[in-house]
């Protein structure tokens, strides 16, 4: 028996209902469904905020706002160990953050390592199984309060795209390693000073400056170095488990 239509009429405009999704060839590598985060990319970008309320244009003050607050719990968890060892000037303490907070909190990842598979497609040998590995493998950050596990419309900037081809043609790599060093790679460097984080210990009561600059600690809170690391938000490559079968 046929199952072509015969025929049809088209409903009238208050009736009609509009679906949306996308055609899913399973087998070999892939998985029976597709990843939360691809259903977004064919989605209206419009459509797509990550935090209600937020443009695309303040996410980078967003980002400089979260390596600041990561900068925050670090200080105060490695100083809080440091007993009477800690700084007492403000230059010496300049210095000890500089050395031991400064860069760490400065990196971000906040690149959708997909969108930048995407963006080095003609770079990266094998293109299309990296992105099948992503498909499979690539989860959640732990803590994502700006949503951007499922933001895949966010455009990848040009300086990390730039600093990619630079590391790509450095690094000699076997091709299962690719995905692990391209999520390894999409991160955001903030522009964070080593000023702002004192700023902010002040502004959050940790400590006191004189106008000796002699520095007083205040409240550095009860955060181990593990622990105010583990606090910290995007300070960490997204991970790649393989999926339950």
């Amino acid at each position: 028996r046929s199952n072509d239509i015969k025929s049809w009429q088209m409903l009238p405009a208050s009736e009609q209902v509009l679906l949306r999704g996308m055609v899913w060839q399973r087998g070999g590598k892939r998985s029976n469904s597709p990843p939360d985060w691809l259903w977004t990319q064919h989605q209206p970008a419009s459509q797509l905020s990550p935090t209600p309320g937020v443009s695309s244009a303040d996410h980078e003050d967003r980002f400089e706002s979260v390596a600041l607050d990561n900068a925050v719990l670090r200080s105060c968890g490695m100083l809080r160990v440091q007993g009477n060892n800690v700084p007492r000037r403000l230059e010496t303490l300049h210095a000890v953050l500089s050395r031991r907070v400064l860069q760490n909190s400065r990196r971000l990842y906040v690149v959708h390592p997909a969108k930048l598979a995407q963006a080095l497609s003609q770079e990266l040998p094998r293109h299309e199984e990296v992105f099948q590995v992503l498909e499979t493998h690539l989860c959640q950050p732990s803590l994502d309060p700006l949503g951007l596990f499922m933001h895949i419309h966010a455009a990848v900037p040009l300086k990390v795209v730039e600093r990619f081809k630079r590391s790509l043609a450095k690094t000699n790599l076997r091709q299962g390693e690719v995905p692990a060093w391209l999520v390894s790679q999409a991160y955001l460097e903030a522009s964070m000073t080593v000023e702002a984080i004192v700023d902010a210990l002040i502004q959050t009561k940790a400590i006191a400056v004189n106008g000796e600059g002699i520095v007083e600690y205040l409240n550095l809170g009860d955060d181990s170095p593990r622990e105010a690391k583990a606090r910290c938000v995007y300070s960490e490559p997204w991970p790649l488990r393989k999926p339950e079968l």
